[in-house]
């Protein structure tokens, strides 16, 4: 048994995974989107099992922006939840230089809520950044159950890159010196090329083959994605990961004429036109796109126009919520037209669960 659930995150990320026997699954968290979206989506699917339940062999934080770790410090503030964890994965400031310096707690609260807890830190790299080394084989990781990871992103020079700006970022991101998560996130910059105004005609293919700036923000560079593996199922979580670092370890990891085969995509970046290019869609062969979305602008028009042209064929697209970017393509004729299923969340549900095991290995 694989099931991913997209759980409601604001305009974030809350991935809830469960895999093993259907009566004593293992768990991993990814993510807990914003802190708004807490008691509602990952504070209220916790509650749902019996408190001697609530382990979860892996909490991934996979970057500092706020809809992704303001639930997850939250999660971890909440003692009285009583979650516990094998190990947690999260590059804080001591992680992003190699050399022997202190960094500014002060702009890190989950650092100081795990140092001062002696919670289980990156265990798995001893410690030391969750990274991919500049070469050589892609680091890899065994989870109780016989969960295979493979670790896609950050780079080295992707977490320097965030050193430099870290009190900026972790500032946006809404994380004051106090430690306290202060308010939402500012926009990030990556909107300097087409708008995405809904109301057009629709036009797939030209939306899909319209340049659009691709996304440098330095946290979502930072941003720790994996290739998970169990029972011949493979699915790409990206986090808010850059397509070239996406598309640089799927060419280490099966050449660059190959494409990687892919039960199944979360997509980067909440579907950005930013992350979600021509370059990454054709390095994978998949049929199943998950998309973890909210708020008015994700997923933009020119991603899933790229996923229904360079996709391959029939894809399928997983929607965690029914904003008006995601309602856009809940149309018949649209689906008739470019030959793409979709699948959305039932009124009142918190997100979306897709049973990856009754996918199709082979697309």
């Amino acid at each position: 048994m694989l099931k991913i659930e997209m759980l409601s995150a604001g305009q974030g990320d809350a991935l809830w995974i469960e895999y093993g026997p259907e009566e004593s699954p293992h768990r991993i968290i990814i993510d807990g989107g914003n802190a708004g979206s807490y008691p509602d989506g990952l504070h209220a699917r916790i509650l749902q099992l019996p408190k001697e339940d609530r382990f979860f062999e892996l909490l991934v934080v996979t970057h500092v922006d706020l809809d992704h770790i303001g639930g997850a410090l939250k999660l971890v503030k909440d003692k009285k939840l009583g979650a516990t964890f094998g190990d947690i994965w999260f590059n804080g400031f001591e992680q992003l230089t190699s050399k022997d310096e202190l960094g500014p707690k002060e702009g890190d609260k989950l650092t100081e809520e795990i140092t001062n807890q002696g919670l289980v830190w990156n265990q798995a790299f001893d410690g030391h950044a969750v990274v991919v080394p500049v070469d050589g084989d892609l680091p890899t990781i065994t989870l109780p159950g016989d969960l295979k990871l493979t670790l896609f992103s950050p780079y080295r020079a992707a977490l320097d890159r965030l050193r430099d700006v870290w009190i900026i970022v972790t500032g946006r991101a809404g994380i004051g010196e106090s430690g306290e998560v202060t308010g939402e996130p500012e926009p990030e910059e990556e909107e300097e090329g087409p708008a995405d105004v809904l109301g057009d005609d629709v036009n797939v293919s030209e939306w899909a083959t319209t340049k659009t700036p691709v996304d440098k923000a330095e946290a979502n560079g930072s941003s720790i994605a994996f290739l998970l593996e169990f029972e011949g199922h493979r699915v790409l979580l990206a986090g808010d990961a850059h397509p070239d670092q996406l598309t640089s370890s799927i060419e280490r990891m099966v050449g660059k004429d190959t494409p990687l085969d892919l039960t199944a995509f979360k997509l980067p970046h909440h579907g950005s036109k930013a992350n979600v290019t021509k370059d990454l869609l054709q390095a994978v062969n998949c049929k199943h796109y998950l998309i973890s979305s909210g708020g008015d602008t994700r997923p933009d028009k020119f991603a899933i126009s790229r996923i229904l042209q360079f996709g391959g064929a029939s894809p399928h697209l997983h929607f965690n919520c029914k904003n008006e970017p995601a309602l856009l393509w809940d149309s018949d004729e649209l689906r008739d037209k470019h030959g793409y299923e979709t699948t959305y969340p039932n009124d009142g549900d918190n997100g979306l669960p897709v049973d990856i095991t009754t996918l199709p290995i082979d697309q």
